[in-house]
């Protein structure tokens, strides 16, 4: 096997750096160094999800016109995340003058060749899984020049390459807008699975319900593990969640971390049982997920967990603080200039309806036959466009090796 290539490719294999010129960017400067630098915008790993949005998430730093020169991108640049996401393309559309990338980015230029190509060919490594690997992703990965230049590209004769561009241009359009329309469908069942909620947890009818503070209902409301536990790390110990983990009303366990048991018992306060609500502190502030049995006793890294007196049932609770006045609270009084940021103090002072426990399990009934066909709906399409993106991937992968055959490539 090639790398992250199958031994049957019926192209040859050629390094990265061989075929087309690499840069990486400018490292960030926020001040002026001399007198003739001069604010720029760039783009940075970040800006790569809303390049296929209207306008662009950009920044400035300072920079020489020397630097500007070096670092400056054009339409039709394609460019590599060199950190976070490492190894995620995209072919630039049309950008502002004296836009530069920063060095969280790699800009490629083709020596020869089709750039299109050069997209699918990383995409399809991209999507091998070989990079999570080679770049360390399981912590903070990088794809550094040195790594990137010594990939293992297909090459066929440029001609070849333009066909087959052309080719999966046509084909992937076709499953990229399948895929569009059904994340289009679920965002519609999100919308009308959300309001029904707020509906029925914080309205009796026409009328708004009372409302107290959180810690009215709660016996606990702490933050997580907030010291360093890189050094703690272990493949078998305790479960170390995460903001990534928490979604609105629900805990995503693809990507978890664990730590040795000698230091979550050290921070044995901070355990989290079962029925405890966690909350996002920074980024997607106020998203809340109630912890399932399989999780009683993890612990969680500067996250905000609540405890609940007897007589309140934490599945309903946890739809409020994702709901209504709670969500926009949360939006209202995140502070920090970066990220939104809340703390336990403001957590605490939440809004939340007050209702007797016997009304809370009503409203979890309710909440449940009027959203479940929704959400499954939800689900269903979410599959689909998993199984749309995978079947992507690996066609992409079969046309750059050579794998499937395309009539108009000479071979």
């Amino acid at each position: 096997m090639s790398g992250p290539w199958s031994d049957g490719i019926a192209y040859p294999i050629t390094a990265l750096g061989k075929v087309c010129d690499l840069q990486l960017g400018k490292m960030l400067q926020p001040r002026p160094r001399a007198e003739a630098d001069r604010p720029v915008q760039y783009l940075r790993a970040g800006s790569l999800a809303t390049l296929s949005r209207e306008g662009f998430d950009l920044l400035e730093m300072y920079a020489s016109s020397r630097e500007i020169n070096t670092y400056r991108v054009v339409e039709g640049d394609l460019v590599v995340a060199e950190g976070g996401d490492c190894g995620q393309t995209a072919l630039l559309p049309s950008v502002p003058p004296n836009v530069i990338i920063q060095n969280s980015l790699h800009r490629l230029r083709p020596t020869a060749g089709d750039v299109r190509f050069l997209r699918y060919a990383l995409e399809a490594i991209y999507y091998s899984g070989w990079l999570d690997v080679l770049c360390n992703k399981a912590t903070f990965g990088h794809l550094t020049r040195e790594k990137l230049a010594a990939l293992p590209i297909p090459n066929p004769a440029p001609t070849d390459q333009a066909v087959i561009a052309d080719y999966l241009d046509q084909e992937t359009a076709r499953i990229d807008a399948l895929v569009a329309a059904k994340l289009r469908l679920v965002n519609l069942l999100e919308e009308r699975l959300q309001a029904t909620v707020e509906r029925l947890v914080w309205w009796e009818g026409d009328e708004l319900r009372p409302q107290v503070a959180l810690r009215r209902l709660a016996s606990r409301i702490d933050v997580g593990i907030a010291e360093a536990t890189t050094h703690a790390y272990s493949e078998d110990g305790v479960v170390l969640l995460r903001s990534t983990n928490i979604r609105s009303n629900a805990l995503d366990l693809t990507e978890t971390l664990r730590i040795a048991r000698w230091f979550a018992d050290r921070n044995a306060s901070k355990y989290i049982r079962t029925g405890d609500i966690l909350t996002v502190r920074t980024g997607n502030v106020g998203a809340s997920a109630v912890v399932p049995p399989d999780l009683d006793m993890c612990q969680c890294f500067t996250q905000l967990i609540t405890t609940l007196r007897a007589g309140n049932l934490p599945e309903f609770i946890c739809y409020a603080l994702n709901s209504g006045p709670a969500r926009e609270y949360f939006r209202l009084s995140g502070w920090g200039s970066a990220q939104a940021n809340i703390s336990v103090p403001l957590l605490a002072a939440a809004p939340v309806p007050l209702v007797p426990e016997n009304g809370q399990a009503s409203g979890l009934r309710q909440i449940e036959r009027a959203t479940g066909p929704m959400a499954r709906a939800c689900d269903l399409l979410r599959r689909q466009v998993e199984t749309l993106q995978e079947r992507r991937a690996a066609f992409v992968a079969a046309a750059v090796t050579g794998e499937l055959e395309i009539p108009e490539v000479a071979g």
